[in-house]
């Protein structure tokens, strides 16, 4: 008589196969770290972060029921939850232009189904092999066990919660689009003039930084060149740090800061437009240059009659006091969102005297 094997070996590939998969996605976010908190780099790296959840998920749900036959009733839940969230999730990528994040999803589901059971065969040959009418029943069996226990001494009932936590955290991330870090990196201090800040602190992204001194600039600086809508900057602040801090920047490594620029600003569309200050280019009068890569990303796709407002926050490596820079240069991107409307596409090029 064929002996029944105790160790579902399509459930363990598929475990192994969600487990890497998650392993390359999480690592491949993680690499682009440092220029995902800016324009579609950072939306992409939402969905590689929702994917990898998702794999988690399903590989702890396959190694979990290794060595017994799947309960239909769960397995089917989680089958309709993925197929519908996963399927809709690369459907919006797709709609997003971001085809690599859609080609993950489709991934993603292909492993899922490697490892799932499927039809009335799938459900009662535990080994995914040929069985005998005896271990059949011996199968039958064991279900009805576990049908009998209480719900929350069944392992899968706490695979699915885990499951529905981690999708609900994630879609809670991707839906608030980050807004719940805005206030933090909003923790400005207003002043018209230069003044002592010993006790207090700016965050910058995750990292707090002690601030010395601050001084605010009213600019009121407003660019009506552009047809498609107006580019203002409201105040300029600088923070001058209270010591010397290593800075870790996306684009040139490490080095050492002094202080800070914030610059406040406005943009009102006047068509559908595409403009990324934070994703500028920002040079002083001291002769420094440096990129945006902090975490603000309130810029991108700005629809007809919208305006929008936030802040661009800039290391200063060389700062004796909150008053020895004299001017800020920036250049940042604008265009059309329709692609071929390329009479749009315009570089703005702003200096800022700060007086």
């Amino acid at each position: 008589m064929k002996q029944n094997n105790s160790l579902n070996v399509r459930r363990l590939v598929g475990a192994i196969l969600l487990a890497l998969f998650a392993i390359g996605i999480l690592g491949y976010s993680q690499s682009l770290l440092g220029i995902a908190w800016v324009g579609k780099v950072r939306q992409f790296q939402q969905f590689l972060y929702f994917y990898g959840a998702w794999a988690i998920g399903l590989a702890i749900w396959y190694f979990v029921t290794l060595k017994k036959t799947p309960n239909k009733k769960a397995e089917l839940i989680v089958k309709v939850i993925f197929f519908v969230v996963i399927g809709l999730n690369a459907f919006y990528a797709a709609m997003l232009d971001y085809s690599d994040a859609t080609i993950y999803g489709v991934v993603l589901m292909i492993i899922y189904a490697i490892g799932c059971p499927w039809g009335k065969a799938g459900y009662s040959k535990h080994p995914y092999q040929d069985i005998t009418e005896e271990s059949n029943q011996t199968a039958v069996n064991n279900s009805t066990n576990d049908n009998s226990k209480p719900w929350y001494k069944t392992p899968s009932t706490w695979v699915i919660i885990v499951l529905s936590v981690l999708v609900l955290s994630m879609g809670f991330f991707i839906l608030t689009d980050g807004s719940f870090r805005d206030s933090s990196n909003n923790n400005s201090f207003d002043s018209h003039q230069s003044s002592s800040s010993d006790n207090h602190s700016l965050k910058v992204d995750y990292k707090s930084y002690k601030i010395k001194a601050i001084k605010t600039y009213r600019v009121n600086y407003t660019d009506h060149s552009w047809d498609g809508g107006d580019v203002k900057i409201n105040k300029i602040v600088i923070y001058q740090t209270a010591k010397p801090y290593k800075y870790d920047s996306a684009n040139d490594g490490k080095f050492t800061i002094h202080g800070f620029a914030k610059i406040y600003m406005s943009v009102k569309a006047a068509d559908d437009i595409s403009i990324y200050p934070t994703q500028g280019t920002y040079s002083y009068s001291n002769g420094e240059q440096h990129e945006a890569d902090s975490m603000e990303d309130w810029d991108g796709d700005i629809n007809d009659g919208i305006k929008k407002s936030g802040t661009i926050t800039l290391p200063i490596q060389k700062l004796s006091s909150t008053s020895s820079l004299k001017s800020i240069r920036m250049k940042f991107d604008a265009s059309s969102q329709d692609e071929d409307n390329e009479s749009m596409d315009k570089t703005f090029d702003l200096t800022i005297d700060l007086k």
